[in-house]
């Protein structure tokens, strides 16, 4: 299990304010630009005035329904809440190291004129789960700390969605997913194979970002872990896979 712990520190009187939650993400690397929302597409994905599409760093929300199909349970809440955030304001942008992502959409941490972080809104109201892509992770352990909270407390998506057994995976996309560990293989890629057809794979690029004998100890326990499902290539005994970037992928 990885666990990333925050320390709140208590301020003299007369000490610095403290930043917003999560205003880490105005520390990305990242310029800085204040633009105005045209549409709010979903929970995590914004039109600009010029048209440019945002996609939130650190978070994903429910998806609302397209092409006959229904909206996932708090898709429709997450988008009216990045609504009532912006509220036809101005926001402030902060695109991260890494400012495009694979579909062209440019990404970016959302801030309200008071330094408000919109993806910080989402995790603490339960209406987001974290997800840690590299290289935009200057809040990522901020994020975290959000989303456990909402999940003790059963907000949102934590009382609506329960983890899918490996077991039982029938489709692609984001998922959280439960399942006990077959064994390890510590190759040129990484593999986590499970009980079922399913296997995690940790590319060389992100090996550095894992312990291999924090990974080893999983072998034989019930593990979690959250991202998006694709298939593996044909023949393989595996059929559904899952990429680990970051150990903020896996929970208990």
């Amino acid at each position: 299990m990885f666990v990333i712990v925050l320390s709140l520190i208590s301020l003299p009187v007369m000490a610095k304010a403290p930043e917003p939650a999560c205003a880490l993400g105005l520390r990305e690397g990242g310029k800085a630009e204040q633009a105005r929302v045209r549409r709010v597409i979903d929970g995590d994905t914004l039109i600009l005035s010029d048209g440019r599409h945002v996609r939130l760093i650190g978070v994903n929300t429910p998806e609302l329904g397209r092409q006959g199909r229904p909206d996932q349970p708090l898709a429709r809440e997450a988008r009216d809440a990045v609504l009532g955030f912006i509220a036809d304001r101005p926001v402030k942008l902060i695109w991260g190291r890494d400012s495009r992502d694979d579909h062209g959409r440019y990404l970016a941490h959302v801030y309200s004129r008071s330094g408000e972080s919109l993806e910080a809104s989402l995790l603490a109201r339960g209406l987001a789960w974290h997800v840690a892509v590299p290289p935009n992770l200057s809040s990522a352990d901020c994020f975290a700390g959000l989303e456990r909270k909402a999940r003790a407390a059963r907000l949102g998506v934590w009382r609506e969605y329960q983890p899918v057994p490996v077991q039982a995976l029938t489709e692609g996309g984001y998922q959280r997913l439960t399942g006990r560990v077959e064994s390890l293989v510590f190759a040129g890629a990484w593999w986590i194979n499970f009980d079922g057809p399913f296997s995690a794979v940790i590319y060389p690029e992100y090996q550095k970002n894992f312990d291999r004998r924090t990974l080893s100890d999983m072998k034989g326990r019930q593990v979690q872990l959250a991202g998006w499902v694709y298939r593996s290539p044909s023949g393989s005994p595996k059929p559904w896979r899952l990429k680990l970037e970051t150990p903020y992928a896996l929970g208990d």
